[in-house]
C-alpha cells in the first residue's frame, strides 16, 4: 500500500496537483494508495483522509506493515518531524520529496538536517543540480532527481471560465502566465504580473492581435492588486489583458496560448512550466534560477530584453513549437512508479 501524505486539492497549487494527478494515475492503474490529505478534502470511497501533522505517529500504529509513506509537505519543521518518525517507524519505507528547497533546507539547519535525511529510504529532489548536490555531499544511491510534472487527466482540458474562453476566442496569440498568490518579493511584484504588464503596453499597439491571460489562485497582498489593476482600464490595455482568480486548473489555458510566461524574481520548480513544454508551448522565464531545457531565459527584471524575446519568439512561432515538441518527456510519473516497484521488491526479499 503507498500513502501519500500531503496537500490535496482544493486549493490547487504546484504540490497538491502533483499529488492529485499521481493519485488519479495510481487509481486508474489499479495500484493501491491512499492520501493521507493535509487539507481538508475527505473522500472515502477514493481513500483521501485529512490528517494534520501531530496525528502522524499515532497513525503509523494502524497502517500495515511494509507500507510505502511518500511524504509531500512543506516546512522545515515539518521535515525534521516526519524525520523523527521515519526513523522509529523501520517496518515501513520511507520516501521524502522535495519541492524546491532542498539546498536551503541544508544551508540553514546543516548537521541536523543531514542527519534527519538519513531517516528515509529514498529521497527525491525535483530541482535539477539538487540530487548531483546531495551526491557532492556524501549521500547514497538513495538520491534521486525526477520531474514533479505529471500530465493531467482529460477531464481537465476543457476551460471551465466562460468569460475566459470569450477572451482566449478573440485573440490570435494568447500570452500566459500564473501565480499562486499576489504578493512581493525583496520589493518586487513575486510573479511579475507588472512585467507582464509593461510587456503589453509596450507591444499591443504593433501587435493587435495579443492577449495576455494571467491566473491567480489567491490573493496575499490587496495593495499590490489595486496597484496593477487600476491599469488595465488603460487605452493601451483595455480589452488585451484578463486577469483570472480561480481555482480551476490552468493548463487548459496553457494548451491554447502562443507562449508562456514565466517573469518572476525567484522561483522553484514550477509545474506550469512543465505543463507549457509537454503542450508544446514555447516558455519564456526569467533567468533567476536554473530552468527545465527548452526554456528561453530573459535578464530578471528586464522589459526591454523581455518583449525583445517575446517578439522573437513569436515571429518563428511554427519553429520554436516544433523545438519544444522535439523535447525529451516532461513527465516524471514512470520513474516515481518505478521507484515504488523497486521499493517494494527490495522490502519483500528482505
Amino acid at each position: 500500500m503507498i500513502y501519500q501524505v500531503g496537500p490535496y486539492p482544493p486549493p490547487l497549487g504546484g504540490i497538491s496537483v502533483h499529488l492529485s494527478r499521481l493519485k488519479d494515475h495510481m487509481d486508474h492503474r489499479g495500484i493501491p494508495n491512499a492520501c493521507l490529505n493535509t487539507f481538508r478534502t475527505f473522500s472515502l470511497k477514493r481513500r483521501i483522509f485529512p490528517t494534520r501533522m501531530m496525528w502522524l505517529e499515532p497513525l503509523m500504529g494502524i497502517l500495515g506493515s511494509g507500507s510505502i509513506m511518500h511524504y509531500q509537505v512543506g516546512g522545515y519543521e515539518n521535515r525534521l518531524s516526519i524525520a523523527s518518525i521515519a526513523a522509529k517507524q523501520k517496518d515501513k519505507t520511507h520516501i521524502l520529496t522535495f519541492h524546491g528547497d532542498t539546498l536551503r533546507f541544508l544551508r540553514e539547519y546543516k548537521e541536523l538536517a543531514e542527519e534527519a535525511l538519513r531517516s528515509f529510504d529514498a529521497l527525491i529532489c525535483v530541482k535539477p543540480g539538487d540530487a548531483e548536490a546531495l551526491h557532492a555531499m556524501g549521500f547514497d544511491d538513495r538520491v534521486r532527481y525526477i520531474t514533479p510534472f505529471i500530465p493531467p487527466a482529460d477531464s481537465e482540458l476543457a476551460i471551465a471560465s466562460a468569460d475566459t474562453r470569450q477572451f482566449v476566442s478573440q485573440h490570435k496569440h494568447i500570452l500566459c502566465a500564473n501565480a499562486s498568490a499576489i504578493c512581493s518579493y525583496k520589493g518586487e511584484d513575486l510573479y511579475g504580473l507588472d512585467l507582464c504588464l509593461d510587456l503589453m503596453q509596450r507591444l499591443v499597439e504593433q501587435r493587435r492581435d495579443l492577449g495576455l491571460v494571467f491566473y491567480y489562485s489567491s490573493v496575499s497582498d490587496k495593495e499590490i492588486l489595486a496597484s496593477q489593476l487600476h491599469r488595465l482600464k488603460t487605452p493601451e490595455l483595455a480589452g488585451h489583458c484578463h486577469i483570472v482568480f480561480s481555482r480551476d486548473p490552468l493548463y487548459p489555458v496553457i494548451r491554447e496560448s502562443s507562449l508562456f510566461l514565466r517573469p518572476t524574481n525567484t522561483d522553484g520548480e514550477p509545474l506550469s512550466i512543465r505543463e507549457a513544454l509537454h503542450f508544446g508551448v514555447p516558455v519564456l522565464a526569467s533567468d533567476v534560477v536554473r530552468r527545465p531545457e527548452g526554456c528561453v531565459l530573459f535578464r530578471n527584471r528586464d522589459t526591454e530584453d523581455l518583449c525583445l524575446k517575446t517578439l522573437e519568439l513569436l515571429d518563428s512561432l511554427e519553429a520554436n513549437k516544433a523545438r519544444v515538441r522535439a523535447l525529451p518527456s516532461q513527465s516524471g510519473l514512470e520513474e516515481l512508479l518505478e521507484l515504488y516497484a523497486d521499493l517494494a521488491d527490495r522490502d519483500s526479499n528482505q
